[in-house]
């Protein structure tokens, strides 16, 4: 859905300052799922990815036990061009699995 949308010149996406959040599910290098997808937002022009340099291993926002696939990226924030990353993390959340993501921003003028 998201990379159709963003396709269409008219979107406001195009244009405005805005975040994609959520739990897509998919992490690029482990487990299953569609990873082109996954792969083709973060490279998409109107994101920036604010883990991009964190090391692979610090970004898992899941841990699944064995036998499943461990630790994977499967939450994402990613805030578009327009907005500067001020700080990021992750933090463990003690209830469940999976780990709460942040991302602070600010618009640039």
């Amino acid at each position: 859905f998201w990379l159709t949308y963003l396709a269409d010149q008219h979107s406001s996406l195009n244009t405005d300052p805005h975040i994609l959040a959520g739990q897509i599910n998919i992490d690029l290098y482990r487990g299953e799922g569609q990873k082109y997808a996954v792969e083709a937002l973060l490279k998409n022009y109107a994101f920036q990815d604010p883990f991009a340099d964190w090391q692979l291993a610090d970004r898992h926002t899941v841990v699944y036990p064995a036998p499943g696939p461990g630790p994977l990226r499967v939450s994402y924030i990613l805030p578009s061009r327009g907005l500067r990353t001020i700080d990021r993390g992750l933090a463990d959340s003690g209830l469940h699995r999976h780990r709460l993501i942040w991302v602070d921003v600010r618009l640039e003028n």
